[in-house]
């Protein structure tokens, strides 16, 4: 069933939500097979990644509470949780506990936009301005005097590479874009400096619930579920009532009550669901990049243009060289390639890594994806702990982990200092391929 979308978008063209409830009601089994707890795996017990003791010996050493770590390889998605769930209620941390995917969503949602574009013969190389105009949109592009042709050249693949060149306190004129015309100032020239923003996912989203209307949110729902995706929610106003969320913690211990961290901007960082069922997306989307004949509801083509990477001027001159796809990081780990994004979000800290491409991926796409109910320096501390141990018990090549002062990096109390780390211990983490120095 999953082949029936092809090359091409399927013989429905632009039916985008029927096409979809065929594909998932063709089989009434669920496409991502839900695992037990603990040290799990679909198709059998699989013994924890990391040793248990040692688990919890990392989260008391930095005070969080309670972690969920998934991790894949040969197609098989193994799971394993530590510590509380809520530590109010002495709730165990299980392997179906709900987190937010802060801005590991920007990568569904890339995913997303690029398919139903596709079905409706649209381009991401396709002009903002002519699809504020189709919306009948109240928002509007400005640049300086002199300079209104960046109006047209920036596109929706702006966007979703944070190059869009875009005011960063744009965000709120969004939110309040049906009411009266408002501006968005373009800053710099589309495509030539790297910013990480809200604002240019918030724009992606108010062009396709444009496009798609009401129905968006169902479409996108219909969609995670035939990506593996079988539990998790878009937005917070669909999370069903039978699941457990986990409360998150701020560093002075302050409690984020269970389900209300997730926001209204959900393809900028208002996702949520399962640590495990974000890895099967992750082995859906590298399964398709990797082979053309997949039987993805992703194309390969589409999984093709998500992963190309391209380099782009940083915002602050001291940062590393920013490389990103649609919608997350890409590296060259020379002779593998990874992407990699962040769960950033109050009362979490969290992030995925997966090689989709190279020797190491020769059974499929492998990584991990972890979340833990800590912010601050102390949830990032927990995550840059076990992304060090991860990536050495993966053995990935092309990471080389004498160019990172670990020592140090377990000081880190900041995503911007832990993306160093991580950037660092890439063979190209600071000075990417000619080949690949591209205007994004």
């Amino acid at each position: 069933s999953l082949s029936y979308w092809g090359e091409n978008g399927g013989p429905l063209g632009e039916c985008w939500d029927k096409c979809v409830l065929l594909v998932i009601e063709s089989d009434n089994r669920p496409i991502a097979t839900n695992m037990g707890c603990r040290g799990t795996k679909s198709g059998g017990s699989s013994p924890p990644l990391v040793p248990e003791v040692e688990l919890e010996q990392i989260l008391t050493q930095y005070g969080v509470h309670g972690i969920s770590l998934s991790w894949f390889e040969a197609g098989h998605v193994s799971c394993q949780s530590a510590g509380w769930r809520d530590l109010g209620k002495k709730t165990s941390m299980r392997a179906d506990v709900w987190f937010p995917y802060g801005a590991m969503s920007q990568t569904v949602a890339s995913v997303f936009v690029t398919r139903y574009l596709a079905v409706r013969k649209l381009s991401l190389e396709t002009p903002v301005v002519l699809l504020l105009a189709k919306i009948g949109s109240k928002l509007f592009l400005r640049t300086k005097p002199g300079l209104e042709s960046w109006k047209k050249e920036l596109t929706l693949k702006h966007l979703m590479r944070h190059s869009s060149g875009l005011a960063p306190d744009c965000d709120m004129l969004i939110a309040g874009a049906q009411k009266v015309p408002k501006p968005l100032i373009i800053q710099n020239r589309p495509g030539e400096v790297f910013r990480a923003s809200e604002v240019n996912f918030l724009l992606l989203q108010h062009i396709m619930e444009g496009l798609g209307g009401s129905k968006t949110m169902d479409i996108l729902k219909r969609f995670m579920v035939a990506c593996g995706m079988t539990e998790t929610s878009p937005s917070q106003l669909m999370v069903p009532r039978n699941v457990d969320f986990a409360s998150g913690h701020f560093e002075d211990g302050k409690i984020v009550s269970a389900g209300k961290h997730a926001t209204k901007k959900e393809f900028s960082t208002g996702m949520s669901g399962t640590v495990r069922s974000f890895a099967h997306f992750l082995v859906v989307l590298g399964s398709a990049y990797q082979s053309p004949s997949s039987l993805s509801f992703v194309p390969h083509n589409e999984a093709n243009e998500i992963l190309a990477c391209s380099a782009a001027t940083p915002q602050n001159p001291g940062d590393l060289q920013p490389r990103f796809g649609l919608g997350a990081y890409v590296y060259n780990a020379s002779p593998n390639k990874i992407m990699f994004q962040f769960a950033d979000t109050q009362g979490f800290r969290g992030m995925y890594i997966s090689c989709f491409e190279g020797p190491d991926s020769k059974r499929g796409p492998s990584g991990f994806v972890v979340i833990c109910n800590g912010s601050g320096s102390n949830g990032v501390s927990v995550i840059c702990h076990l992304a060090r141990m991860l990536l050495l018990q993966l053995n990935w090549e092309g990471l080389d982990f004498s160019r990172v002062d670990w020592e140090a990096a377990s000081c880190v109390t900041t995503l911007s200092g832990f993306r160093k780390c991580i950037f660092g211990a890439f063979t190209d983490g600071k000075s990417p391929p000619e080949a690949d120095k591209v205007k994004v």
